[in-house]
């Protein structure tokens, strides 16, 4: 949002609920945004864009689309011309990057976790965060608990 320039509290920041409200078949669930951005749009007062997102695979994947209800005058005069990747590609290339620890120790802030669930209940979780001491301080880490360890999990 903040890069955006959205406040959150001020526009809402999905037309379908996000992926774990709305359930989308299969690889269909963007299809379903489409629609609903495309409903949204028609029905605005004045011009209007919206942003679709997309992941796939393992969060391996990304796709977006700008979409607007008023035509683009570069695309209506088929001037139109995609920028080369490479350049954008660069900027990002050249963006600080995060060390990630190979073989965490120490102290650390949990950032973010997911807990997979089985038919017994929770099997395993994966942890992602930042090392507060030890040899690697300030890098990243993902660590997860044993497969199975039931007394892990509870703690």
């Amino acid at each position: 949002c903040r890069e955006l320039g959205i406040d959150p509290k001020l526009k809402p920041l999905t037309v379908t609920g996000g992926l774990p409200y709305h359930g989308g078949p299969g690889s269909n669930y963007v299809s379903h945004s489409i629609a609903a951005m495309a409903e949204k749009l028609r029905g605005a007062t004045g011009r209007a864009r919206g942003l679709i997102t997309a992941n796939g695979g393992y969060l391996t994947s990304h796709s977006m689309g700008v979409y607007a209800n008023f035509p683009d005058q570069a695309a209506v005069r088929g001037t139109w011309s995609r920028e080369d990747p490479s350049l954008c590609q660069a900027e990002i290339d050249a963006l600080p990057v995060e060390p990630v620890a190979q073989s965490p120790e120490g102290a650390g802030l949990v950032e973010s976790y997911v807990v997979r669930y089985g038919h017994e209940g929770p099997e395993l979780v994966v942890v992602a965060g930042r090392l507060l001491d030890g040899p690697d301080a300030g890098s990243r880490f993902v660590a997860n608990t044993p497969m199975g360890d039931a007394a892990m999990l509870r703690r």
